[in-house]
């Protein structure tokens, strides 16, 4: 056999087809013996670097970066539900546990308020409001849904109000959100409380209240208000403010016991109580004692009230973004497959297109090789 012959043709832009015949003797007609039909899949794709495949294959590279970056979210976004989850039982608790305290508060305030006229430094308002506290809670963390934008919106319209009627407002901000929003309007507060948002404390109760009196009876404080995620449900949270500072001895109705938080119920063991309890030294002694003791049990409700919320706004918005990332992946592993199934249909037409330019090509006779 002979030395093969190449016969070249140009078909297309910038495409050469290689074609490689032999023969068994001079003059005789040549025989294809090899096509190299993958390097004319190799060239025909590069003739076309303009930017179809090249770009297609990007196309299908990013989506895959992009399905990967969303399942990793995913798993993040449920993990943090299931441990928001587990957090509302236990904030639940918490909360269960300390509605006792505050009806047994309640009902002695009740009893001792029932038969008391003196006027009480701590509930007596003052003559002249000039100085105004506003206590918001929120949480240290985010993605929680519109959990704490409700309150600060509420904190801020309280603020804007106390200022347009020329009082001075001292802010005491308990979580990291409220500290960082306010910090951001200019605001400096009096005192912060950050890392306890998900576990409160009743030491962090009692240092407001501690302030609250404190100031309040030296007629450096002339109201206080309250707001913030009052945790009704499951499914049901509202943005309340309360006023606490003049403490209203007008709600200890001996009838009609309105504990904590709202929450209305009748008791009707109060009417035994009334005239068997002895105060010692005296009723009034009591009663200002227990007064900031009520206070800062009614704090200490609030915080872990919206402890509660805060876990059940962030299963909530984390249960909606996880939802989120299944139809994403779902649209993105579609779109994927698409482009793949355009990609691999375009590959074939050109390879059948080269096939058929090659039909074309002439066979040239066997030269005489020395």
């Amino acid at each position: 056999m002979l030395p093969p012959v190449f016969a070249l043709k140009k078909f297309h832009h910038k495409v050469w087809v290689c074609r490689i015949y032999s023969t068994t003797k001079p003059g005789g007609k040549l025989q294809l013996i090899q096509r190299r039909q993958n390097a004319l899949v190799f060239c025909y794709a590069k003739a076309r670097s303009n930017g179809t495949q090249k770009g297609r294959m990007g196309n299908l590279h990013d989506i895959s970066r992009r399905i990967s970056s969303v399942a990793s979210t995913r798993k993040i976004t449920s993990t943090m539900e299931m441990v928001a989850k587990t957090k509302i039982y236990r904030s639940q608790r918490r909360v269960s546990r300390a509605e006792p305290y505050a009806r047994v508060m309640r009902e002695m305030l009740t009893n001792m308020a029932e038969e008391y006229a003196d006027p009480v430094p701590l509930a007596t308002p003052h003559d002249d409001i000039r100085h105004s506290a506003i206590i918001v809670i929120t949480s240290d963390r985010g993605l929680c849904g519109h959990f704490n934008n409700d309150v600060l919106r509420l904190a801020e319209k309280r603020v804007r109000t106390c200022e347009q009627e020329g009082k001075q407002v001292s802010l005491i901000l308990c979580g990291k959100v409220a500290v960082n929003f306010f910090k951001h309007k200019g605001y400096t507060p009096i005192q912060s409380f950050i890392d306890q948002s998900a576990s409160p404390t009743i030491e962090q109760a009692d240092a407001i209240a501690d302030y609250l009196v404190e100031y309040y009876l030296a007629n450096e404080l002339d109201e206080a208000f309250a707001l913030y995620n009052h945790h009704h449900g499951i499914l049901s949270q509202t943005p309340v403010e309360w006023r606490l500072m003049p403490i209203d001895m007008a709600a200890f109705d001996p009838h009609h016991v309105r504990f904590s938080g709202g929450i209305s119920e009748k008791d009707p063991r109060l009417k035994n109580l009334m005239g068997r309890i002895n105060y010692e030294p005296n009723r009034a002694y009591v009663l200002e004692r227990l007064l900031p003791e009520y206070l800062a049990g009614y704090l200490y409700y609030m915080l872990i009230n919206s402890a509660a919320g805060e876990q059940v706004a962030r299963q909530i918005a984390m249960r909606s973004a996880t939802d989120n990332a299944d139809d994403i992946l779902s649209e993105l592993h579609l779109l994927y497959n698409h482009m793949r199934q355009d990609a691999i249909t375009t590959e074939v037409n050109e390879i059948v297109g080269g096939e058929d330019a090659l039909e074309d090509t002439f066979v040239p006779r066997a030269r005489k090789f020395f």
